[in-house]
C-alpha cells in the first residue's frame, strides 16, 4: 500500500472518510509497517519514535468504535409488548376478559352482543344448543379440560357444560337458542393460564 495513504488514515483530519474506509487502511498499514514501527515489549524514548509511528500507536490503542456499536444493546429491535387482557369480578367468580387465541371456538362462531353482563366471550353459533355444548365438551377435552356436569335442557332450551382444569381453573359454557341461532357465553375463570 502506498505511504500516502498510511498517513492519510492515521491523521486525525482525515476521520471524516468514516470508520469503514479508516479501519480496513489502518490494519494495512500496520501489516505493512516496516520492521522498525514493530514494538519489540520494551519501551521506546519519545526522541526513537516518528509522528506518524506514534500517531498510528494511539489509533491502535483506542477501542474501536465499530466494535461499539455493533455489540451495542441498543441495536437491537423492541420487543413487541405483550397484549394485557383485563379481569372482573361476577357472581360466578372472578373471569379473564377475553379468550386466549388457542382455547376452541365453534366452527364458524361470530363474536355477539346478544348477552348482557361480563362475560370472557359471548358468540353466535349457527347449529342448535345440543350440537354445539357436545361440541363443546368434545374441544375441552381434547385441550386438556374435563366436563364436571352439564345442566339442561332448561325450560327455555338451553344447556350449561361446567368444565375443569388444573388447579383452580374452571370454564363455565352456556349455550341458549335464539332465533335460528345459538348463543355461547364462556365464562373463563382467571386461576385458568392465559396462553
Amino acid at each position: 500500500m502506498p505511504k500516502s495513504l498510511c498517513r492519510i488514515s492515521s491523521s486525525r483530519g482525515r476521520a471524516a472518510l468514516g470508520l469503514a474506509i479508516a479501519i480496513p487502511l489502518l490494519g494495512a498499514c500496520t501489516a505493512s509497517a516496516s520492521p522498525s514501527a514493530v514494538s519489540t515489549g520494551a519501551p521506546s524514548s519519545p526522541a526513537q519514535s516518528s509522528p506518524a509511528q506514534s500517531s498510528a500507536a494511539q489509533s491502535s490503542a483506542a477501542p474501536s468504535p465499530t466494535a461499539t456499536l455493533l455489540g451495542s444493546p441498543s441495536s437491537q429491535p423492541p420487543a413487541s409488548p405483550t397484549p394485557v387482557v383485563g379481569q372482573t369480578k361476577t357472581t360466578w367468580g372472578t373471569i379473564w376478559d377475553a379468550l386466549p387465541a388457542g382455547f376452541p371456538r365453534y366452527p364458524g362462531a361470530e363474536p355477539t352482543q346478544a348477552r348482557e353482563g361480563p362475560a370472557s366471550a359471548t358468540l353466535d353459533l349457527k347449529a342448535d344448543p345440543k350440537t354445539a355444548a357436545n361440541w363443546w365438551g368434545a374441544a375441552l377435552t381434547g385441550a386438556g379440560y374435563a366436563t364436571d356436569a352439564t345442566e339442561g335442557p332448561l325450560e327455555d332450551g338451553s344447556l350449561v357444560v361446567h368444565s375443569v382444569g388444573q388447579g383452580q381453573c374452571r370454564v363455565q359454557a352456556s349455550f341458549v337458542p335464539l332465533g335460528g341461532s345459538t348463543v355461547e357465553t364462556v365464562l373463563f375463570a382467571a386461576a385458568c393460564p392465559f396462553r
